[in-house]
This record gives structure tokens, sequence and C-alpha cells, in this order.
């Protein structure tokens, strides 16, 4: 703290001043020390030291609350706002709208790959029951082919046998 320095006034000096008076108006006017504080009682004393231990606790109290009320104003300036949300909305919807129309494109590409697998099957089976007409057919071929070699080398035999 700051000492208190009284300046003396006309009112303040004493009728007759000495031939030193302005010396001690001096030494009044530039004393830089403020004067001892009064002495207390031991009960006022107590007093004091248990509001000031008071105050202590009150600012650091007041020091803890200024700290939490800058972490919630950081946080709240941090926090997503309202326009924050709904760009994230609009953007899962684009996604969401992404996805039905790859989905849908995928859905055709595999019914077109389906239609083509059951027309390959279709034409295997058809080729292969052809294939199995025409093995049959061959098989009888062959067959009428050595029936007709036999009835042919029977009848040369009787022949034979006949103009033998």
């Amino acid at each position: 703290m700051s000492a208190f320095r009284r300046k003396l006034t006309a009112t303040d000096a004493p009728e007759s001043q000495p031939e030193d008076a302005p010396v001690q108006q001096r030494e009044q006017h530039t004393r830089s020390r403020p004067p001892p504080p009064p002495a207390f009682p031991a009960h006022i004393e107590r007093a004091l030291i248990a509001v000031t231990t008071k105050m202590q606790s009150v600012v650091e109290r007041l020091d803890v609350v200024e700290h939490r009320v800058d972490e919630l104003h950081e946080s709240a300036v941090n926090a997503p706002s309202h326009g924050d949300v709904l760009e994230v909305r609009l953007h899962s919807a684009k996604l969401a709208a992404e996805l039905a129309r790859a989905t849908v494109e995928l859905r055709g590409e595999i019914g077109i790959a389906s239609e083509q697998a059951r027309r390959a099957a279709r034409t295997l089976r058809n080729q292969a029951a052809e294939g199995q007409a025409n093995a049959e057919a061959a098989e009888n071929l062959e067959a009428r082919a050595g029936i007709e070699a036999a009835e042919q080398l029977e009848a040369a035999k009787r022949d034979w046998s006949a103009s033998a």
C-alpha cells in the first residue's frame, strides 16, 4: 500500500511559528513512513485472520469458477452448431441416395448375368440332348450296318452252301 502523505494547510499551522517552522513543515510533509497501525485487541486480530483466510479461499474458488467458465466457453465455441448438424445430415442423405442408385444398378447387372447364365445352361442342355440323340443315331447306324453285314454274310453262306 502506498503511504499517505498529509499536506499541511493554513488552518493546520500553529498561530505562532518559530524560526525553524519551514523545516518542521518540510519534515512533516516529506515523512515517508506511514504511521504504525493501531494495536487491535486479540479477538479482533483473530477475527481479521479468519476473514483473511476466508477471503483467500473465496479468491481460490473464484479462480476455479473462472477456469470452468473459460472451459465452458471454449467447449461452446468448439461444439457443433445447427449448421454443422444439417451439413452432416445432407451428406448422409447424398450417400444414401448414391448407395440406392448403386444397388439398383447392381441388381440390374445381376439380373442380366443370371439370364445369360440360364440361356447358356439351356443351350448346353440342348446341345447335350442333340449330342446324345446324334450318338444314339450313330449307334443305331452302326448296329444296322452290322446287322446288314451279318445278313449279307448269312445270305452268302446260304448261297455258297446251296451251290455246293
